[in-house]
This record gives C-alpha cells, sequence and structure tokens, in this order.
C-alpha cells in the first residue's frame, strides 16, 4: 500500500524539480527569497 502512495508523491517531486530547473535554474535561487 505504501508503494501506491509513493509512487505519485515523487512523480510529482520529480515533476516539479524538472519545472524549475528548465524554467530556470538560475532564478531558482532567487524565487525563495521573494
Amino acid at each position: 500500500m505504501g508503494a501506491e502512495l509513493f509512487r505519485p508523491v515523487i512523480s510529482l517531486l520529480l515533476a516539479i524539480v524538472s519545472a524549475t530547473m528548465m524554467t530556470s535554474p538560475e532564478s531558482s535561487r532567487v524565487a525563495p527569497a521573494i
């Protein structure tokens, strides 16, 4: 059961990270500041 809940969470994390990296790797440092 744990694996079923883990898969979507990992996919979401990877999607968010990839999206932030693709959009602007340099601005990623300024994003948290804003």
